[in-house]
């Protein structure tokens, strides 16, 4: 289905459109068609029922669980099937029968006899269901139990909602499969041992709740396994972008599955960060396909894992905690190991990437239990060959005593990380996507030199809060001071982020942990630091380069899979040429200054939203929407090509989060002026489009011109040589720093609003 209205309708069905427009493109050469071994975890396999029903709630690490119910109990389902769904299969034949018609002999049908996709949804929904009440039936006659529970559950006309923090707005949907498989409570009458699920709230539903989806569609001629070569089917579009949802929503979720129920044909795909690989196409209404769907469906809702369905082999969910509770107190915990070394989440993500493709980031508050700390837990995919992020922090470490200065404070402090391993008959082997594949017929293909991705970890001593979420001022600016001065000192010896976003410049907090009693389990208290340590620090180094590595030359799209949005426009522009880029300081200060604008954006729109001031958000939403929602890099360089138009007025863009920045603070507005006027500088020509070479006197020119008086005299920087970039960075370095530190001493001086 397409996407539906939503508190946002406008924008969610855009940046929905973008998303599936930038798909398309990405998923070329990704997907791999009519691979049989998708649905091994389906096929026949003889073991009892008894077997079945009483194995683990987790299957051991390296060794999952493929015990399946007999092939008797399917065909006794399949037979039950054609004699009580009868009426219903056949509504699911004759919607292929007229979808093979020629178009003059389906215009000839009445109108009342023509079907529509939406005459699917109640046959189809009669047909899983009768599948749960069936193996309920045969199962509790054979005297098992039901380890899993999960539901399919049509969406109707109920949005999907789903957590994201790159969208300051708490819930969004944007859009919905037909069906999801989502995790549900038991039976909340035991005293009739039933083993059927009661029926879950279509409206209740949670991302986080589902690890696969089915989308359907009218037409056999719209399954994805109907490619011409050249171009991905719509429909698969759609279902990356759903998977993509899952991924980012549920913890810890490697992979997501997909069925596609196109007229009376079905198919599967498995969908992780290489790609998508699709099974070969069944008749849902011959014998033989009828009883793999009923497999697939006993698969999805009955008898796989969570481990089986795409949780991460190597954590646990925490007793007590499940996918479906909708309390936040209650976000599913997970034990969760770096080597030796022991971890327990504690509440939803800090931050998570929402791309399909890629690194797949997701970043947690967690508690050490070998060291009882509360510590910032991340986990990403990085390709094969690239030095592990872990590694990076040890080099930057070293590289900061052979200069003889010291590690910066406005810098993350490692505790510990690693690739995340798995116990695979007898040895540890790193987690990838080709060894989660298993067959050698579903190995990833290559696209742009990659052909794999590596899980790995990180655990960090430094724990920090969003950027957006200050409880002064004064904690925001000393955390951009201390993030400018660390990246000031890293560049001076070589060292470059090259990531710089959102979800890696955090706020320096006082985390300590909570005693558990009878009704709180043991948590992270967060509090203000002493004001000698109110700060900030910088993050996510997995991109980063060292002065040793030739160059600093690097792809841009590898870089940009996750958020785009806060990249240099120079680096977009060579993304989409495939050109190679030598990165500098100024990149990564453009970086930061969209990451400033954002989060300011972000905290307006949190604090407008609690102050039910209508208006003010709704103009606060426009500018953020035209800086922030494109996906796609087109549509980006073009947002940004408009905003620094010369015809429009040059903070016309950003003027609603000026009013609100008065409002807020009066010396607050000229950090928007600097950031601003900065971005504006460092685009490419209208005209040319090629490199943005600027030079400082030029620079200090057009600030001198833009700013108010306040700001002048706020920004006094010296002449520079204007022909050197090492003068540009420093004029560049001098005008955050002298703002910043005069910012940090006025708020110091004062209580400050809070």
């Amino acid at each position: 289905m397409e996407p539906i209205n939503s508190p946002q309708p406008f924008m969610t069905q855009i940046i929905t459109e973008e998303h599936r427009s930038t798909f398309r493109a990405d998923l070329f050469e990704t997907v791999l068609y009519d691979k049989q071994d998708v649905l091994i975890p389906f096929q026949p396999a003889s073991r009892p029922i008894s077997s079945q029903t009483r194995r683990s709630p987790s299957p051991p690490s390296g060794a999952l669980d493929t015990g399946r119910i007999s092939d008797d109990v399917y065909k006794t389902i399949v037979n039950a099937l054609q004699k009580n769904c009868a009426s219903e299969l056949a509504v699911i034949a004759r919607v292929a029968r007229q979808q093979a018609m020629a178009p003059e002999q389906f215009q000839a049908l009445r109108p009342e006899d023509r079907l529509e996709e939406k005459d699917m949804y109640k046959p189809l929904e009669t047909i899983m269901r009768f599948i749960e009440i069936q193996l309920d039936l045969i199962v509790r006659k054979a005297g098992g139990h039901r380890t899993y529970t999960r539901q399919v559950i049509t969406k109707k006309d109920n949005m999907v909602f789903v957590q994201d923090v790159v969208f300051p707005k708490e819930t969004l949907a944007y859009g919905k499969p037909d069906f999801l498989i989502a995790d549900v409570p038991r039976r909340l009458s035991s005293r009739d041992k039933w083993l059927l699920t009661d029926p879950y709230p279509s409206e209740s539903i949670r991302s986080k709740q589902c690890p696969a989806f089915i989308e359907v569609k009218l037409s056999p001629k719209a399954c994805p396994t109907s490619h011409d070569g050249v171009h991905v089917k719509r429909t698969l579009v759609q279902g990356a972008d759903y998977a993509r949802l899952i991924l980012a929503n549920r913890p810890h979720q490697l992979y997501a599955y997909g069925m596609f129920i196109c007229g009376d044909i079905f198919c599967v795909a498995i969908h992780d960060r290489c790609g998508i690989v699709v099974s070969p196409d069944t008749r849902l209404t011959d014998p033989e396909g009828l009883e793999l769907f009923v497999r697939i469906i006993a698969g999805l809702t009955w008898e796989l894992s969570p481990q089986e369905l795409g949780l991460d082999p190597t954590v646990t969910l925490t007793p007590g905690y499940t996918f479906y509770e909708p309390l936040p107190s209650k976000f599913p915990r997970f034990q969760v190991n770096i080597d030796q070394a022991k971890f327990e989440t504690v509440g939803p993500p800090l931050w998570q990437s929402f791309s399909l493709l890629g690194r797949g980031t997701s970043v947690f508050y967690a508690i050490s239990l070998d060291e009882n700390i509360p510590v910032i837990l991340k986990t990403a995919w990085h390709t094969p060959g690239r030095q592990a992020e872990a590694q990076v922090y040890e080099d930057i470490k070293d590289a900061t005593v052979r200069a003889g200065i010291e590690y910066p404070r406005g810098m993350a402090e490692l505790l510990t990380g690693g690739d995340v391993k798995l116990l695979v008959e007898g040895t540890l082997r790193p987690v990838t996507v080709s060894m989660l594949r298993k067959s050698s017929s579903l190995q990833p293909p290559t696209k742009d030199g990659i052909n794999d991705r590596v899980l790995h970890r990180v655990a960090l001593r430094t724990v920090g809060k969003p950027l957006w979420k200050w409880s002064s001022l004064l904690e925001f600016a000393s955390a951009l001071l201390d993030v400018v001065k660390a990246h000031k000192a890293l560049s001076a010896i070589g060292i470059l982020h090259r990531d710089i976003s959102p979800g890696n410049v955090l706020i320096r907090v006082e985390a300590k942990l909570t005693e558990e009693t009878r009704l709180r389990p043991r948590s992270i208290e967060l509090k203000e630091p002493p004001h000698d340590e109110i700060g900030g620090f910088l993050a996510d180094f997995e991109f980063a380069s060292i002065k040793s590595e030739p160059e600093h030359l690097k792809m841009p799209g590898d870089a940009i899979s996750g958020t785009p949005m806060f990249m240099s426009t120079k680096l977009l522009y060579a993304s989409t040429k495939k050109e190679r880029v030598s990165r500098t300081v100024e990149h990564d200060l453009e970086s930061l200054c969209w990451t400033i604008i954002y989060a300011l954006y972000a905290r307006a729109l949190e604090d407008t939203d609690q102050q039910k001031d209508d208006e003010m958000r709704h103009a606060l939403n426009q500018e953020f929407f035209l800086i922030f929602s494109a996906v796609s890099t087109h549509k980006l360089l073009r947002l940004r090509r408009d905003i620094f138009s010369p015809a429009h007025d040059t903070f016309g863009s950003v003027k609603a989060l000026k009013h609100y920045a008065r409002q807020l603070n009066a010396h607050l507005p000229p950090l928007i002026d600097i950031s601003w006027e900065f971005l504006r500088h460092l685009q490419p020509s209208n005209d040319t489009r090629d490199d943005a070479d600027t030079n400082s006197q030029e620079y200090l020119g057009l600030v001198d011109q833009a700013f108010p008086d306040q700001v002048r005299k706020v920004v006094q920087v010296a002449p520079s040589d204007p022909q050197t970039t090492a003068a540009q960075t420093a004029a560049y370095y001098k005008i955050f720093l002298k703002y910043l530190s005069d910012f940090v001493l006025r708020l110091s001086h004062s209580s400050g609003p809070k």
